[in-house]
Parts: structure tokens; sequence; C-alpha cells
């Protein structure tokens, strides 16, 4: 017995002590390693830390990743700011693969994927993922199709059209924190395919700026682009697509989606949240796939300022369904929507009509709570496109005018249990400078009205974006909460400028 309890006791100290047998690997000036390529990217392992220092030039490495840690111990791939926080900066265009990681990649398959790839590798096991993997204050770029690299054999190669920054074959409970991702073909990429071993699971994607990506004149590029079991968006900035790309601004095929608290502005789609594809199998049975969750964020489409200059724009903003040609595998639940600002720009001269939801099923159901919409221009705005069942709960505010669907063809419906308000404007403190906080007169001061049971189980609102990329608690500061994104709290949540990298407002 007492060597049992010897053996226990031995066994307690070493587990409590896995973070001493990790490794912290220092890249850039004056460091053990000088740039990325000498790290051993295939052998990190639980507690490993690979923290990349800012320097003026790029780190010009594509790197892969097969590794795994645990809760506990997760594997970080860390910026260290330089001294007025620039972003380390990782860039696909003329990068290296290492040495070290000759054999990892397939040429046929996925080299040319991203600036980061993370996958199995040739001789992980069947069952084995990659994951409890952290991304975290980095800016990665230029994983897209103009640009070229050098492989693992020493030649030439080329990006595909869907490369990305961070590109995952399979991988779980991956988090990319506070990250700036542009100029990509995809600015993130994870896969999932249609068995338990080849799922992806548990992505957590918050405090990042995302924006300009995607390719010139096609479709199928997108800021993000994801499908997996269980993810999360929150505390982004996620801006339009390059100028001529035609992509979403956020594309998602998962279960358990849940997007909050995050700025937003459109592109082709703002959110294109459609079935499961190379995963059904698996991802269609989760218990959460037909429930989706959008919630406190700012939804932009500035259709005017986007046609004169270039970027892509939505004359349907929402996307819920799907779009593969099988039905069967589509979103068809419920989409949750509420306390989001939506503020739309739009005038007949660019786009003739504007509408918020395209639902793709009949049988799908929009279920709107304390919300702000708001169309400035004269575009005709419809809540709807063609389908769908949407249901004006607790208390919303629209702009008058608004029609229920795009034309004669809908035939869904719209039903308001709630409280419905329109009017002329909402009461924005300065729409021209994307200040959405609400002035001391606004109709939607104190009005929200307390959310179902449904929704506040696991999703009430508690938070409030703080901008670029940061939250707040959030509590009501009146009779009840106010409607839309923000509290009026005062000084709390300062003005919404734009940044130099924003279109949204000339």
């Amino acid at each position: 017995m007492k060597l049992r309890s010897i053996a226990i006791f031995f066994l307690i100290i070493l587990l409590s002590s896995t973070s001493s047998w990790s490794t912290t690997y220092e890249v850039g000036p004056g460091k053990t390693h000088a740039n990325l390529n000498s790290v051993p990217w295939l052998s990190l392992g639980p507690g490993d830390s690979v923290r990349i220092f800012y320097r003026p030039e790029p780190y010009r490495s594509k790197i892969g990743l097969r590794c795994r840690g645990t809760a506990q111990a997760p594997i970080r791939i860390s910026g260290v700011k330089g001294a007025n926080g620039e972003l380390p900066v990782i860039s696909g265009e003329n990068a290296q693969t290492p040495t070290a990681l000759q054999g990892f990649f397939s040429k046929q398959w996925d080299e040319f994927l991203g600036v980061f790839v993370i996958k199995k590798g040739s001789g992980d096991s069947w069952g084995y993922k990659p994951g409890y993997i952290t991304f975290e204050n980095l800016k990665i770029v230029a994983g897209h199709p103009s640009y070229s690299y050098t492989d693992q054999e020493g030649n030439v190669g080329h990006y595909s059209n869907g490369a990305a920054a961070i590109w995952a074959v399979l991988v779980e409970n991956l988090t990319i924190h506070g990250c700036e991702i542009t100029d990509n073909g995809n600015g993130l990429f994870v896969l999932s395919k249609s068995s338990e071993e080849e799922v992806s699971r548990n992505i957590l994607i918050e405090n990042n700026y995302i924006y300009h990506n995607g390719n010139v004149g096609r479709d199928r590029e997108h800021n993000t682009y994801t499908q997996a079991a269980g993810i999360i968006f929150q505390y982004n900035k996620i801006g339009t697509l390059r100028a001529g790309a035609m992509g979403s601004t956020l594309k998602d095929r998962s279960s358990g989606t849940i997007i909050r608290y995050n700025w937003i502005e459109s592109s082709a789609r703002t959110i294109d949240l459609v079935g499961a594809e190379d995963s059904f199998a698996v991802v269609t049975h989760e218990p959460n796939y037909q429930k989706t969750f959008v919630y406190g964020n700012v939804i932009i489409n500035n259709v005017d300022y986007s046609k004169a200059h270039g970027f892509p724009y939505a004359s349907a903003m929402i996307h819920y369904g799907g779009d593969c040609g099988v039905p069967d595998v589509y979103r068809n639940g419920t989409l949750y929507f509420y306390y989001n600002t939506v503020a739309i720009t739009a005038t007949k001269t660019n786009v003739w009509s504007m509408r918020l939801f395209d639902v793709t099923l009949n049988t799908a159901n929009v279920s709107l709570w304390n919300n702000v919409i708001h169309l400035q221009g004269d575009s005709n705005f419809s809540l709807m496109n063609e389908h769908g069942q949407a249901f004006f709960e607790g208390t919303n505010w629209i702009t008058n005018g608004w029609l229920e669907g795009r034309n004669s063809s809908f035939d869904g419906s719209v039903t308001t249990n709630g409280t419905l308000l329109t009017g002329s404007a909402p009461g924005w403190k300065d729409l021209p400078n994307q200040d959405f906080n609400l002035t001391e007169t606004s109709p939607c001061l104190d009005k929200a009205l307390p959310l179902s049971d449904v929704i506040t189980a696991d999703h009430d609102m508690t938070q409030m974006y703080v901008p670029p990329t940061g939250v707040t608690a959030r509590t009501s500061t009146g009779a009840a909460m106010d409607l839309g994104a923000f509290e009026a709290t005062g000084d709390q949540v300062k003005p919404i400028a734009p940044s130099n990298l924003s279109i949204s407002v000339d």
C-alpha cells in the first residue's frame, strides 16, 4: 500500500510540473533563433512557446504544424510587439519552407495552402488531431496567388487561390487572438471532413483585425472561411475584402456558430451562414447545428462608398441556409439575431433593392430581438429576400418604409410578436463618422425587452464591443437595456472613428 501511495505521489508531482518540461523558442534580432527556419516546428509539444520578436523586416517563412498541446499547456505561437506596439510580420511573399519541414508537405495537396498550415504528419496515427494551439499578436500576410515561395525541395512554388494566412486541414481547440490578417486568398480557413477523426473542433477567433483578403473577380475566397464543430467569433474587426473581390466577409459552415461583439463590414455577403459540406456526416448531427447566434455586433454595409471605390458590397447581406444544392444539409433551424446595430447606406443609383436576410429554405426562422436596423438612402429595403420566417420579438427599431420581402415572389412571412418601432433616424451620435452610440434623445434608449429563456440559457447579453478589437461589460444604465450593440454609458465607450484602413467612410 505504501509503494502504491508513493507511486501516486510521484505521478502527481510529474503531472503538476508539465510546464517544467516545456521549451520557449525566442526568435528575432539578438535571440537564439535569428529567424523562424531554425525552430523545430514538427516536434513542438505541450507548453512549448515560440516567441517572435518584432523587427522592421518581415519574417519570410512558410510553416507547417502537426503539434498538439493540452488544455493546461497549449502550444503558443506568439508575437512580441515593438516599442510602438507594432506586430511582428510573417509574410508569405518569397517565404522559405524550413529544412526541418522537408517531407512534411505534399506538393500535390497542401504545400500551397498558406503561410501557416496545420495538418497531421505522415507518421501520425489515424484519429490523431493537432490541437490546443494558440496564435497571438502576429500580422500574417501574403498567402495569396500573386506571391511565390521556396518549397521544401528548394523550388519556386505558388500559392493557390484559396491559400490563407492560417489554413487548418485538421485541428481542434485552435485560438487565433490579437492578430492582423490581410492580403491573403482566404484570411483564415478551417476544414473538416465526414468522419470524427477528420472533424475540426472548438475554434475561437477573437480580438483580431481581418481585412482585404480575397481574389479579384472570384467569389470563392473570403476573410474567414470555416467548417468546424463549434466556433466562436468575438471582439474582432472584420473589414471588407480587397477591391474587386467577390466573396464574403465571414463565411461559415459550422455547428454551434456564435458571432458576437464584432465590427463587421460588408463584402458581397456580410455574413454567409451556409450548411456543412465536406463534414456533413458529422457536423449536421451535432446538437447545436440548427441554432446560430449573432448578437452584439456592429454590421455595416456602405454600398455607395464601396461601389464608388471598387470594393464589394451586399444587396442581400446575411445569408442563412445553404449553397451546395443539397437541402438536407442546409441550416434549417433558427438564426437568433439580437442587440445588433445594422447601418446600411444605399441609394437606388447604386442598388435598387436591399435585403437584410436571405434565407434559403422557407422552413427556417430568424428571431430578432432588440436590434437597431437603419437604411440611409432611398434604396428599396426589405427585411427578407424570397423565403423564410422572421419574428420580431422583444423590441426592434427599423427605418420606416421597410418591406417584408423583396417582391411578390416572397413566400415566407414576417410576424411581430413584440414591439416594433419605426422612424427616420435611430438617434446615433454621428453616422458619417461611425459613432453609433445613442444620443440622449434617441428613441432606442431603454426600450429592450427581456430575451427568451432559449437565448439566455447560454447567450445572454453581458458584454459590449469596444473599438477596435476589444470588449467591456454591459449593464443597463436606465429603466431597461438600450437597443442595438451599445448601451448609453457616457464616456465608458468612446466614439468609434474609422481606422485609416477602413473603407466605410470617405
